[in-house]
């Protein structure tokens, strides 16, 4: 088998959550023979596979062959994630993440985003930035760094690549449509 995966993160603040894709390409009834994995961090971190809070070096046994882990890194520092994985036949491969965090003098939380998406149909995102205590807030901008589709900022059509201000951190809207 192989291993269909993310291979670039862009850095997050403490606490924010990586969506690592992490699907088994098998040469074989991937139903028929049993797949485990186990993994293990050097920092403070979680991971989630499915909504389920894993175990380091515990060993669990993967329901289905396509994947999204969620890590949340807890401290500052590139975490260092390695994920095994083996099948009954003997088969393994160990796959290597990389996820930097480090501390955010403001927090961005979002909602929407997480119903099937489909090509040329619109996804809402409404989001919020929170700045630190102390920290000033205004003066925020958004910059979009890549995206093959359209994306609009508070419904007005942007580009990638440009900074765009932002006049309510509280409550604005991006919504993006692929190709």
């Amino acid at each position: 088998f192989t291993i269909d995966r993310d291979a670039t993160f862009i850095e997050k603040a403490v606490g924010e959550t990586n969506q690592l894709k992490f699907n088994i390409q098998p040469s074989y009834d991937f139903s028929s023979i049993k797949t485990s994995f186990k993994f293990t961090t050097n920092l403070n971190g979680t991971l989630k596979l499915d909504g389920k809070t894993l175990v380091a070096n515990q060993e669990y046994t993967f329901e289905s062959k396509d994947n999204i882990f969620e890590y949340v890194g807890n401290v500052a520092g590139t975490h260092e994630l390695k994920i095994s994985v083996k099948n009954e036949k003997g088969a393994s491969k160990e796959e290597e993440f990389e996820l930097k965090y480090s501390v955010s003098e403001f927090t961005h939380t979002y909602t929407g985003g997480t119903a099937p998406i489909y090509q040329g149909d619109d996804t809402q995102y409404l989001m919020k930035i929170t700045p630190g205590s102390g920290q000033p807030s205004t003066g925020y901008q958004i910059k979009f760094n890549t995206y093959s589709g359209t994306i609009k900022l508070n419904g007005v059509a942007v580009q990638v690549g440009q900074y765009y201000p932002l006049p309510n951190i509280d409550n604005f809207s991006v919504t993006t449509a692929t190709n």
